[in-house]
């Protein structure tokens, strides 16, 4: 049953949608519900083992005086954010935040598999979360898989298919040479054509952790073509195909401001992010990013 203000409706539109059927009761018998409550008693059973579960691992790790393997108590972290996170408001949340070495821990939101095949870890995606957001508030940061490259095709038309119009995005690369580095933007992308301004948007490598803003030519932050992939600039262009064809290219410092001491559009710059000007691409993943309330 769906209880709403002092209305009950009928049991079936608590399981799907049956507009066209609903109606006020004026008394429930009980051989109607009897489904219902065997669904809804299976789910929180299952719901409740769960918490039992996790409530005896924090109590052990709590116990613990020894150090211990940080991806263990990191899955328990994960699982514990995931039960109870979306029940929260904000000031709970704060709660759940990890606080290590005197700084906050918000990653749980690249699988084990992003973390593997881009050979980071936890700690990149809280650098990630602390520059799109700042410190203060990347425990509140969240990314939601939007598109993946091998398991959706290096078809630019399919990626802009998957990540346009979604709001701020970031995408994660990584090339030939297994250099992991990306791009985010606070407006997303879309089919236009045509450059476009966003003061927040940068580059970024995540093998070397470093961020770049932009420090001139800003009206050239991004450009809209649903025939190329990524487009930053001058400084980051990836073509269609790109796991095929060498095409792709940085050219680091044409918006994007390089590295102190590195001469914009040198050849070190433009090998600074993907390991070499032109290059191939093994894996792209792009993030809807957003923020908790």
């Amino acid at each position: 049953m769906d209880f709403m203000l002092e209305e009950i409706v009928c049991h079936q539109c608590a399981y799907k949608s049956h507009a066209d059927h609903a109606k006020k009761l004026d008394h429930i018998v009980a051989s109607d519900i009897q489904g219902y409550c065997e669904r809804a008693l299976n789910r929180l059973k299952e719901r409740k083992n769960m918490i039992s579960d996790l409530i005896a691992d924090v109590e052990n790790f709590k116990q613990k005086e020894k150090s211990y393997p940080a991806e263990v108590f990191i899955r328990i972290l994960r699982e514990v954010q995931d039960q109870l996170i979306p029940h929260m408001d904000k000031k709970e949340r704060r709660e759940l935040e990890l606080k290590y070495n005197g700084k906050k821990f918000a990653g749980d939101d690249f699988n084990e598999d992003t973390l593997s095949v881009f050979n980071i870890t936890d700690e990149h995606e809280q650098l990630l979360k602390e520059w799109i957001h700042g410190e203060d508030e990347a425990a509140n940061t969240k990314f939601e898989l939007l598109y993946k490259a091998t398991r959706d095709t290096f078809s630019c038309y399919k990626m802009h298919e998957m990540i346009n119009h979604k709001g701020p995005i970031v995408a994660i690369l990584k090339s030939q040479h297994d250099q992991v580095f990306g791009g985010y933007s606070s407006i997303g992308w879309k089919p236009d054509g045509a450059w476009t301004a966003d003061s927040k948007a940068f580059i970024f490598s995540l093998t070397k952790k470093t961020k770049h803003e932009q420090y001139q030519n800003k009206e050239q932050a991004m450009y809209y073509a649903n025939t190329f992939m990524i487009w930053f600039g001058y400084d980051l262009l990836i073509y269609a195909e790109c796991n095929n064809n060498g095409s792709s290219y940085s050219n680091f410092g044409t918006t994007y401001k390089p590295p102190d001491g590195m001469i914009a559009n040198s050849e070190e710059a433009k090998m600074y992010l993907a390991g070499s000007h032109n290059f191939t691409v093994k894996e792209i993943e792009v993030y809807k990013v957003s923020q908790l309330d």
